[in-house]
């Protein structure tokens, strides 16, 4: 059984001589399971709260349904708003307890009134509305309100008889809470094991303690011609941790990331401590309901991409970036023979056994392959003349000023 929304609102109540402390009662909420309520399940830990949220409790006169104050109608309206911070669901909501208290509530019958808004919401905001036409005599929130609240309800409440009430809410518009739009606000759990594209193997920890690992989401840009070229700069990437406590090192962070559509892709930037070290960025497809992600990035050593780039003639790096793969086979040996094709049907040039030509055709033993016009993103084939094929979804393309790394590993069965 999950866990039950508990917040609680103290009230402190008048009692009918001045001179004795005001009585308390204790006004809870909980989550309505009924058709009526339209709640899936009772668990908070059910409904997120990426978004933020900003809760509102006002006491009515029940008859009436105008807004009750204090000492007697002539104080403060009885009313409270806080906003909540964006957190993981709704349960957190709890926290708001020491911040909510109604001083000075009547010894009579009225009504509770609760709504959960969306944190574009503020309290001014919710000030501003005219609350008494929100719910209708049931507690439920009217579908002509201009606002409608992600959860509302209402219930009578006896004061000076009931000790406490429960207010049940409807789960009117949950998702106004947890749009996927807002899963940057919330940390995502992010852990990468860094393989070594020379050795073909993860790097042992004397290396990996010269090496750091960032996390980002590239950003498209115009190019002036009606497309587009994606950049990666240093403001978008995130830093993991270094964590050598398991067989093989590895990097690990909660860090934010931006909303990634379905297929998209999340982007590692590898890069060793040493001069004139260029960023290897290791682009993978996510599954955007995740909240935590394991990537696996690539190192390309200094040696091997100036042995990639003097074979395809360049004597500079190429301002668009550049594309790096090896396809190696299903024990992540190099293998030869392979013919690799791009979603969007760019170039493709074969590295020689020594990385000193670069033509095409099929991979050599050196299974090193290049590309300086494969599009950001675009899904890769691989396949041998055996019938065998490449694994996974592999993905890899262009980013502005980075060498983009591709492995690409083929599975053992043949395909007849």
């Amino acid at each position: 059984m999950g866990r039950l929304l508990k917040l609680v609102v103290p009230a402190l109540m008048l009692t009918a001589c001045s001179s004795e402390p005001p009585s308390q009662a204790a006004i809870r909420l909980a989550l309505s399971l009924d058709e009526i309520g339209g709640c899936q399940t009772s668990s908070c830990e059910d409904y997120g709260m990426s978004c933020g949220a900003t809760v509102s409790l006002r006491l009515t006169d029940y008859e009436t349904g105008e807004l009750l104050h204090s000492q007697n109608g002539q104080g403060q309206p009885l009313s409270v708003c806080q906003e909540a911070g964006v957190n993981g669901d709704i349960c957190t909501l709890a926290d708001l307890t020491p911040r909510m208290v109604l001083d000075g509530m009547p010894p009579e019958t009225m009504r509770v009134e609760v709504a959960v808004w969306s944190a574009e919401y503020t309290c001014d905001d919710i000030e501003k509305l005219d609350l008494s036409d929100l719910l209708d005599l049931y507690g439920r929130p009217k579908e002509g309100f201009s606002s409608q609240p992600a959860f509302a309800g209402a219930k009578l409440f006896r004061a000076g008889i009931d000790a406490d009430i429960t207010v049940p809410l409807n789960c009117s518009a949950p998702d106004l809470l947890d749009a996927k739009t807002c899963a940057a606000n919330l940390p995502t759990n992010v852990s990468a094991a860094v393989t070594d594209m020379d050795a073909v193997q993860q790097i042992r920890e004397e290396q990996a303690i010269n090496v750091s690992v960032k996390v980002g989401v590239p950003e498209p840009k115009p190019d002036g011609q009606g497309g587009s070229y994606y950049v990666l700069e240093q403001a978008q990437l995130s830093e993991l941790a270094l964590d050598t406590d398991g067989a093989t090192p590895s990097y690990l962070g909660a860090i934010p990331l931006p909303f990634v559509e379905e297929g998209g892709v999340v982007c590692s930037a590898v890069q060793e401590y040493l001069a004139q070290a260029t960023t290897s960025v290791t682009c993978e497809e996510v599954d955007n309901t995740s909240e935590d992600f394991s990537l696996s990035p690539l190192l390309l050593s200094k040696e091997t991409l100036d042995a990639i780039l003097d074979a395809l003639s360049l004597e500079n790096f190429p301002e668009t970036g550049i594309l790096i793969g090896r396809v190696v086979d299903e024990g992540f040996s190099p293998i030869a023979g392979v013919a690799v094709t791009p979603s969007d049907g760019s170039t493709v040039l074969y590295l020689n056994d020594d990385l000193s030509v670069a033509s095409q055709g099929l991979s050599s033993s050196s299974a090193f392959f290049a590309s300086t016009n494969a599009a950001f993103g675009s899904s890769w084939t691989a396949a041998v003349f055996d019938g065998r094929r490449h694994s996974g979804k592999p993905r890899g393309g262009l980013v502005r000023g980075k060498v983009s790394t591709l492995l690409i590993r083929m599975t053992g069965e043949v395909n007849q």
